[in-house]
């Protein structure tokens, strides 16, 4: 019997992450806290290909800083690195012939499960964006900072090109940002379609 009032504790606090975790923002008009400090949203261009809604407070880093964060191999395009709990969001460029994203992210998904037998991997999931669909999934990693949260997806810009991306943070703020990233993914047109869209209005 002593029991109870702590289950029922329990139940609720899982309650309220999954209310959390599935719920929608409106990024560019809701009020959106993160360690309590507001986190603004506004579009931003990649690549002269696609535009997204992007957190404010991801700032782009040199290139000779960016070589420095990733020295080996061929290291993403675009860095984005932010002042809280170690955000960093980068996207690299794919091409496949042809390129099918629900199949990229499932080699990416697999091949991080072989080389980190240690990481413990949670959901898989897809979000349709205006024109885009984009495959997602996320997991908790290990580094020398200690627990990481991260978020990696793929979507197709055309029949042989596409965009992998990821989004890494501590692990004690991924509830408040995954809802936000999922939101991120549905901002996602592609520069012609926002242009027109724009001069049309």
């Amino acid at each position: 019997m002593n029991e109870s009032p702590y289950i029922d504790e329990q139940i609720l606090k899982y309650r309220e992450k999954y209310k959390m975790l599935t719920c929608t923002y409106d990024l560019e008009n809701e009020q959106i806290y993160i360690e309590g400090k507001r986190i603004y949203f506004a579009r931003q261009e990649f690549g002269n290909c696609f535009s997204m809604l992007m957190p404010e407070c991801l700032e782009g880093v040199p290139e000779q800083v960016a070589q420095k964060m990733f020295p080996v191999g061929d290291g993403p395009q675009i860095v984005r690195v932010g002042t809280g709990s170690g955000e960093i969001l980068t996207f690299s460029t794919l091409s496949e012939v042809p390129f099918e994203a629900a199949k990229e992210i499932d080699k990416i998904h697999l091949d991080l499960n072989k080389l980190f037998p240690q990481d413990v991997f949670y959901t898989q999931g897809m979000e349709q964006s205006k024109e885009a669909q984009v495959h997602w999934f996320d997991f908790k990693h290990f580094a020398m900072e200690g627990e990481c949260y991260s978020l990696m997806f793929v979507f197709a810009l055309d029949d042989t090109r596409g965009f992998l991306g990821t989004f890494r943070c501590g692990f004690a703020t991924y509830d408040s940002w995954k809802p936000c990233l999922l939101a991120m993914l549905r901002s996602i047109v592609f520069i012609d379609s926002y242009e027109e869209e724009t001069n049309n209005a």
